[in-house]
């Protein structure tokens, strides 16, 4: 089997496998199935929480206990008498306290999670200290007359689990396409000069849990007066993945249109070292975006010099002036 067919089953088998997580998530909580299914819950936002780096946004016991919480790993009194370790369900707090009896059977006081978070009378100080006054009024409004909450509500308000947007966005489109803006002059025949290439990538935002994501890649070739010979643009397939693989995509759509005595300017320093590793490299088995790498590294055929890193985010005041290093500067 072909390098490009092993990348291909394994990133079908990856995809296909959290579908069927999500969708068994759904199964359990059918309030989070929206269309087709196996979208699961909005877990972008708990994730980019959970792996920040500690005392960023949480602190390491507020991570443990958003994990547990997510989890479900919370076993209140209610849980506890279904699972047969208790013989009451009712609240204990609001039992010693003295706000019901042993024997309340009422929701007010049934030892549940959303009543342990929300509801218990015995927490309400902490309550007040320990979470802002706007989510304890959304939580508020949300609540029934019974105390209780709508699925959807009770999932999103005591383990933080909500309907992913992707279930609601039209997914971006996976084929790849090229398309010249300026065409060359001799159609068919590979080009000389020396490209400039990038990939881009518009509305990644994270708590749009990166559906709404689009990219592209485009690039230039221009003779040694600076003349434009030729451009061109497209989309990179789907399989390349985030901003990387577009700026990837970027120079490899260049390269296969490029004469071997070419070079290539990239503002992305990551693609730049990699096309300097040669095939072994590319097309090693652990190689992320193998297939992309792998045809770059034949087209440059080990022309470590080919490809040079070119700054494109500089300051304003550093355009047109020597601001920039020397080092820097020889790439123009």
């Amino acid at each position: 089997m072909t390098l490009l067919g092993i990348a291909n089953i394994y990133g079908e088998v990856r995809e296909s496998v959290w579908r069927w997580r999500w969708r068994q998530l759904e199964a359990r909580h059918p309030c989070l199935a929206e269309g087709a299914g196996g979208f699961g819950p909005f877990m972008h936002p708990i994730f980019k929480l959970l792996n920040a780096t500690p005392g960023v946004t949480l602190d390491a016991r507020q991570q443990g206990a958003l994990r547990s919480t997510v989890a479900n790993r919370q076993w209140p009194q209610a849980r506890l008498h279904c699972a047969g370790f208790v013989s009451s369900p009712t609240c204990q707090l609001c039992v010693s306290c003295g706000f019901c009896n042993p024997g309340d059977t009422s929701s007010r006081h049934a030892g549940t999670l959303l009543h342990r978070l929300w509801v218990c009378p015995a927490l309400e100080a902490q309550r007040r200290v320990m979470v802002p006054r706007w989510l304890r009024d959304e939580v508020s409004s949300a609540l029934r007359a019974d105390h209780t909450m709508v699925p959807r509500d009770l999932l999103l308000y005591t383990r933080a689990l909500m309907v992913s947007p992707e279930a609601f966005v039209e997914p971006a489109p996976r084929a790849e396409t090229f398309q010249w803006v300026k065409q060359p002059c001799d159609q068919g025949e590979p080009l000389i000069g020396k490209f400039y290439v990038d990939g881009s990538m518009l509305d990644a935002d994270w708590k749009l849990a990166g559906c709404c994501a689009r990219r592209g890649w485009a690039f230039a070739v221009v003779d040694h007066e600076g003349n434009i010979l030729a451009s061109a643009h497209g989309r990179p397939p789907g399989w390349t993945g985030g901003i990387h693989g577009a700026e990837l995509w970027s120079l490899l759509m260049a390269s296969s249109h490029a004469m071997p005595q070419s070079v290539f300017r990239v503002d992305c320093m990551a693609v730049q070292l990699g096309s300097q590793h040669g095939m072994a490299w590319a097309s090693a088995p652990e190689r992320h975006l193998a297939r992309a790498w792998a045809p770059l590294a034949a087209a440059l055929e080990d022309r470590v010099n080919a490809v040079v890193w070119m700054p494109a985010h500089c300051t304003d005041k550093a355009v047109g002036t020597q601001q920039l290093s020397d080092e820097v500067m020889t790439v123009f």
